[in-house]
């Protein structure tokens, strides 16, 4: 007899899912395989690669630069460096918002760096995002 694993595959793919459960019942008792432990097993490994994938997020950080802005917002962006900044002076953070580009933050997680980045972009921001090294 000739075995064909594509033709397996494209008639697998096609079952639905009572037939699909059908199946792997016949497979576990045929074959004497415990499907709890089966199904265990692989939600180990895909939570592994999370975990590998989610580490790897982890390690990343950003900077977040404002880089230029509309004109016509100018005073909303000069309130929010000075939220951001409360050291500044109202005209020291017009001198900043003057002399672009403004780090507004850094260390940050791609999560908390996309958040930051529309933030500025609501108040009129245009921002960039820096890998750090």
């Amino acid at each position: 007899m000739h075995f064909d694993s594509k033709e397996l595959a494209n008639s697998l793919k096609n079952l639905t899912i009572e037939q699909t459960a059908k199946l792997l019942k016949q497979l576990s008792e045929d074959l004497d395989i415990n499907l709890e432990s089966l199904l265990a097993l692989s939600s180990s490994e895909s939570n592994n690669e999370q975990d590998d994938q989610e580490k790897e997020q982890v390690k990343k950080k950003y900077t977040v630069n404002l880089v230029s802005f509309d004109s016509g917002k100018q005073m909303d962006l000069i309130r929010a460096i000075k939220a951001l900044k409360p050291d500044l002076s109202l005209l020291e953070s017009k001198n900043q918002l003057n002399s672009l580009p403004l780090l507004l933050k850094s260390d940050l997680l791609e999560s908390e760096a996309n958040l930051l980045k529309q933030e500025w972009e609501k108040i009129g921001g245009k921002t960039e995002l820096v890998e750090e090294k």
